[in-house]
């Protein structure tokens, strides 16, 4: 989501308006909300979770980028996965490294992820 600057934003009204636009004149498409955290606190980046998209993105782990670290503390990712099973919202797991691997089977060893739908990840290779 872009504000009127074209930066990235998390302002909940311009979220929900675009979800009721989409699911009106596109019913069947997947929505899916990004829970990243480039430029957004942790209370942003959970907060609109609540709106009920389809999906939304679950990094499993921390990442180091060449200028900047995508920070996503064990509990916080725990906060997240736990908002998203409340929520009725699946999440599409980015796993990045092996640990993110490892942190996403002691999610579902947790019950915070359901295996009883199959998982949606998603990897990146440098």
């Amino acid at each position: 989501m872009r504000d009127e600057e074209e930066r990235s934003s998390s302002d909940r009204h311009r979220f929900a308006e675009l979800q009721e636009g989409i699911r009106k004149h596109c019913p069947d498409i997947i929505i899916q909300f990004s829970t990243g955290g480039r430029g957004r606190s942790f209370e942003q980046r959970g907060a609109l979770l609540d709106l009920k998209p389809d999906m939304a993105s679950l990094a499993t782990g921390s990442v180091n980028f060449p200028t900047i670290v995508y920070e996503n503390p064990p509990d916080f990712v725990r906060s997240l996965a736990q908002m998203m099973l409340d929520h009725g919202v699946k999440p599409e797991i980015e796993i990045f490294d092996l640990a993110m691997l490892y942190s996403t089977v002691d999610l579902v060893n947790q019950g915070l992820l359901k295996t009883r739908r199959p998982c949606m990840c998603s990897s990146c290779s440098v």
